[in-house]
């Protein structure tokens, strides 16, 4: 399983529906909460839907990659936009009845704080559901695309400790922007 995000979005959906082709349906039913329940085989996967929410300032440019890797790699993809729980619920329910294939989450805080309920419901309709983020994978979810916060994190606090510690951290600081930082301060 990837543990973090190539940056071209061609390769996150190709890394994607490789997964999805190797794995056996009997090896997926035993990954997913929902064994037994599935209503396409992930070999299949030639149609996904995509969950986007319009209100994440970067919507634009992540339909744009969407539609390109969909594009690259000769995929049909439903773009669905959810912003709200009631929108998730329809969603997955447009997902089965449709019977897509597989739902790509992309990143966003609405998702974010949806985790439990994403993952119930990709569950509920037995719909192999990729997600952003590693703790999706370690609630219960198949598969993530993302990165592992708590690697972020780390580096984060290694970066605050050293600036806190008077480290000098190989950054060059234009002298316009020192200038600008001084009278702020003043």
């Amino acid at each position: 399983m990837p543990a973090a995000a190539p940056a071209d979005p061609h390769s996150v959906l190709e890394i994607w529906c490789d997964e999805l082709r190797d794995l056996s349906t009997t090896a997926w039913r035993r990954r997913q909460p929902c064994a037994g329940k599935v209503q396409a085989a992930p070999a299949q996967a030639s149609r996904f839907a995509a969950f986007l929410d319009p209100n994440f300032p970067p919507y634009e440019g992540q339909l744009r990659d969407v539609r390109e890797a969909a594009r690259a790699l000769d995929l049909q993809v439903e773009e669905l936009q959810v912003s709200t729980d009631a929108e998730i619920e329809l969603a997955f329910e447009m997902v089965a009845r449709q019977r897509i294939a597989a739902v790509a989450i992309s990143a966003g805080p609405f998702f974010d704080t949806r985790r439990d309920k994403l993952i119930m419901l990709a569950a509920r309709y037995a719909v192999p559901t990729m997600y952003h983020f590693r703790e999706f994978t370690t609630a219960g979810g198949l598969i993530s695309y993302g990165i592992d916060a708590r690697v972020v994190y780390r580096q984060i606090g290694i970066y605050a400790g050293g600036i806190l510690k008077g480290e000098k951290l190989g950054l060059k600081v234009p002298l316009i922007l020192q200038v600008a930082a001084d009278e702020i301060i003043e």
